[in-house]
């Protein structure tokens, strides 16, 4: 019953928030730009279905990023800020208050997330009258992916005070550190970047094309050899799995130990 009216309470404060409100709408404009310029005639019209949802899939997974991050950045660090006075001193568990969060700034995120993803099928059925074999397995994996960003974000909201910090400084290691990390790693010391959610969300991408790409692929760049790396599916999974739960029980243990100043 107490963790019901937590979720419910908190999934109004989510989409009541102009962050939530702008975010939407916006996200759901730039979906639509590319298929509406491309029925339009003025970019030319992909190949195939498989060109066409790897290009929006691309978008997808760098919108999953910036969405879990604006909604859930400030998730827990609003806890220990002014209104924490309020919420930490009821009678209700932290755990619960935690997942509640979670859930509720997940299921924000979702109600985005699938109105993108409703544009993208819709577009493909309408312009090559079917969509990718795959579509299924790509939205669940897709919904993982978005649940293990959420946690991910919420570890670095539990150690932040401010809400505004947290969110920036999630955006930043998503969006920007990781990508230039991933790259560095792969150009100049060979290695896998397993360790990387971000690498891990290739998965989505390549289980639009036609054929899934190999595990390893050399390239020539001068007289350097580049090693691209692309993550098995069950790879990619465990990846996600891993870090939905290292994060989630990261920010449960500070969350649950910090106290209120």
């Amino acid at each position: 019953m107490v963790f019901g009216v937590l979720y419910t309470e908190n999934l109004k404060f989510y989409t009541r928030t102009r962050r939530f409100q702008v975010i939407l709408p916006v996200l759901s404009l730039l979906s639509a730009l590319e298929p509406a310029l491309i029925i339009s005639g003025v970019i030319p019209k992909p190949a195939d279905v498989y060109s066409f949802t790897q290009q929006a899939l691309a978008q997808f997974s760098l919108y999953v990023l910036l969405v879990c991050a604006v909604l859930a950045g400030d998730a827990i660090s609003r806890d220990f800020s002014r209104e924490g006075y309020f919420t930490l001193t009821q009678p209700v568990r932290r755990s619960e208050i935690m997942l509640a969060r979670f859930l509720s700034a997940f299921t924000a995120a979702l109600i985005v997330l699938v109105v993108i993803v409703a544009i993208g099928v819709g577009f493909s059925e309408y312009m090559y009258h079917t969509v990718v074999p795959n579509i299924i397995e790509i939205t669940l994996i897709g919904l993982l992916y978005a649940a293990s960003i959420t946690a991910f974000v919420m570890m670095f909201s539990s150690l932040s005070k401010s809400p505004a910090l947290s969110i920036v400084t999630a955006i930043l290691i998503l969006i920007v550190a990781m990508p230039i990390v991933s790259s560095i790693v792969e150009f100049l010391s060979r290695v896998e970047p397993w360790f990387l959610i971000t690498y891990a969300s290739n998965v989505i991408t390549n289980l639009a094309g036609q054929t899934y790409p190999p595990h390893l692929v050399t390239e020539k760049l001068g007289s350097r050899t580049v090693y691209v790396y692309s993550p098995g599916v069950l790879e990619g999974v465990l990846i996600m799995v891993g870090y939905l739960v290292l994060s989630g029980l990261a920010a449960w243990v500070v969350y649950i130990r910090r106290e209120l100043r």
